[in-house]
């Protein structure tokens, strides 16, 4: 995924996520250290999006999956929840311009939402109509 050869680093950590003073989501992310062999704790502290445009690269896009979970008994005894809660597991991977990934993460989180705003797509739905 990262592109890397045998004997190449990448970087590995865990973060989590507090709202009102409950921690609803682990975040496990790895990184190619060959792209940044000068991370440090305070980069990974604050926002990964922000380090990495400081380093100059260019983000594109990110492909994102959501699956429907369970709390194991690690994740239930970090977040202080019972195991077995339902939560939801969103796995990126975050592209650079040209294509190369640059992060890869797992959430785990709980009561996760979302909405999204998805611009209509005229020539796809042109290409459905004529295919009826």
């Amino acid at each position: 995924m990262f592109e890397i050869e045998k004997g190449d680093e990448i970087w590995e950590f865990q973060r989590i996520r507090n709202v009102n003073y409950q921690i609803v989501q682990i975040e496990n992310s790895r990184l190619p250290y060959k792209l940044f062999p000068n991370l440090k704790e305070e980069d990974i502290s604050n926002s990964i999006q922000e380090y990495v445009q400081r380093k100059g690269y260019e983000i594109s896009h990110y492909i994102t999956s959501y699956t429907p979970v369970l709390i194991n008994k690690e994740q239930s005894q970090l977040m202080s929840c019972k195991k077995g809660l339902p939560a939801m597991n969103i796995q990126n991977r975050c592209m650079l311009r040209g294509g190369t990934v640059y992060e890869y993460s797992e959430v785990i989180a709980l009561d996760y939402s979302c909405t999204y705003i998805t611009p209509f797509n005229k020539q796809n739905h042109s290409q459905r109509k004529q295919k009826k």
